[in-house]
């Protein structure tokens, strides 16, 4: 076999192995592939119209209250009187209370939660249509991340 026939042969074996690889490569990325997120809205936006919202990936702006309130206000005011209807609920996947949301350095600040927007369980007896299931909790007042969701 001469040199230019096996160097053919070498480069069609070559190039198989390419272009099988790169049809294997979205499956590998979309499974690594970090979570996006598609809208971001408001409080408001979430009370008036939750149907638009559920299961998609959103960040959203509110004043935080943990504790036993775990709600993302539309502002100081409804906050500091604890108008739930003026909210959104707030879920996190803490195993813990020492990792949790509610505890956190986002309790009573200004924060920006990005997370899943998922239909309550049974939104005919709440005033919440949908809660938010949080992964991350950023505070306005100077950009860091004050809770993080630790599994995926």
């Amino acid at each position: 076999m001469t040199w230019q026939k096996h160097n053919v042969r070498k480069f069609h074996a070559l190039s198989t192995a390419i272009l099988s690889s790169m049809t294997l490569l979205p499956a590998v990325n979309a499974v690594s592939a970090p979570k996006t997120y598609q809208l971001q809205t408001s409080v408001i936006r979430l009370i008036a119209a939750p149907e638009e919202h559920y299961d998609k990936n959103i960040v959203v702006d509110g004043i935080f209250i943990g504790y036993s309130e775990n709600n993302l206000f539309f502002d100081e005011q409804h906050a500091e009187y604890l108008l739930r209807p003026m909210s959104i609920n707030v879920l996190d996947d803490s195993v813990d209370e020492e990792n949790a949301l509610s505890v956190s350095a986002c309790n009573g600040e200004w924060v920006e939660l990005w997370g899943t927007f998922v239909k309550a369980v049974d939104p005919d007896i709440s005033y919440f249509k949908g809660r938010l299931v949080a992964d991350k909790a950023v505070l306005h007042k100077n950009g860091e991340t004050c809770w993080q969701r630790t599994k995926p």
